[in-house]
């Protein structure tokens, strides 16, 4: 089953207080707030070092909310 990108908007909540500078965020938050490109496209950005790479907590990426805001303040190049 593909979930487009504007279910996946559905799913995802950008929280009142963001960013928090205290808080880490997954994929799904980093694509809301990027404005919704396509998963692949994300890959994309990640791997050609347009995006910062995240933090590993297991076998899940996580990004402080705060480096969130910065990449999307800073626009993908």
């Amino acid at each position: 089953m593909t979930i487009h990108a504007s279910e996946r908007a559905s799913r995802v909540q950008i929280p009142a207080d963001f960013p928090h500078p205290q808080r880490l965020a997954g994929r799904d938050l980093f694509i809301a707030i990027l404005g919704e490109p396509s998963p692949a496209t994300f890959a994309r950005w990640l791997a050609e070092g347009k995006l910062p790479k995240p933090r590993k907590l297991g076998s899940r990426n996580r990004w402080p909310e705060t480096i969130i805001a910065a990449a999307r303040d800073s626009g993908i190049a």
